[in-house]
């Protein structure tokens, strides 16, 4: 089913401390800060920063959110360990004495929402 990524609709911060954790537990993650088409990004336009764990494929090569999208393509080995891996992040993160990163959308994260919506092209257009 592709690469493991995750990508944070908050601060650096997220992002940096996302990409440690996998390293140190030994986790294939490529990491990025952005919006992503998923809930993360509803969280993010309402000032609440998210992060969204996914799995890509090449384009052409996947068959997500189709009638092929079914269980008996996923890998039982390769499903246990993602989930091990997001329980196991949730709960460092939901146990932490502080909460390690700011909670605030970065104004970069805030336009490259509103690029994803087209609403940068809609506020060109009310000028």
């Amino acid at each position: 089913m592709g690469k493991r990524i995750a990508v944070c609709s908050a601060d650096d911060s997220l992002v940096h401390y996302t990409d440690y954790y996998a390293k140190m537990n030994g986790y294939p993650l490529e990491v990025k800060q952005g919006p992503y088409s998923s809930d993360s990004t509803s969280f993010a336009e309402v000032g609440i920063p998210g992060l969204t764990f996914a799995r890509i494929t090449q384009q052409g090569t996947g068959s997500i959110h189709s009638y092929k999208d079914v269980i008996e393509h996923m890998s039982e080995r390769v499903l246990n360990e993602d989930c091990v891996f997001i329980s196991e992040y949730v709960k460092n993160m939901a146990n932490a004495f502080v909460i390690p990163v700011p909670t605030k959308i970065p104004e970069k994260v805030k336009e490259d929402i509103d690029k994803m919506f087209a609403r940068d092209l809609i506020k060109k257009d009310e000028k």
